[in-house]
């Protein structure tokens, strides 16, 4: 199957939630992954997000990955 090279970004207290900590995650998923699959393989759950990113645009989890694309990624922020 073909494979799509992207970068995941992920914001503040979510980049401790992958195996491998760290903002940024350069990654080779399947062709026709969604940004959900990613999610789920980063270990991110969808409770845990604010906002997500395509390319500087907002979208939703179940957008489809493209070759080069950026996906940023920001957590829910509680506080008063």
């Amino acid at each position: 199957m073909e494979k799509l090279n992207i970068t995941v970004n992920l914001l503040g207290y979510l980049m401790w939630c992958p195996k491998d900590r760290g903002k940024e995650h350069r990654l080779q998923v399947d062709k026709g992954a969604k940004i959900a699959d990613v999610l789920n393989k980063l270990n991110v759950s969808p409770e845990q997000i604010h906002v997500i990113l395509k390319n500087g645009k907002n979208v939703d989890k179940n957008t489809a990955l493209s070759e080069g694309d950026i996906i940023t990624v920001s957590p829910v922020v509680a506080g008063g």
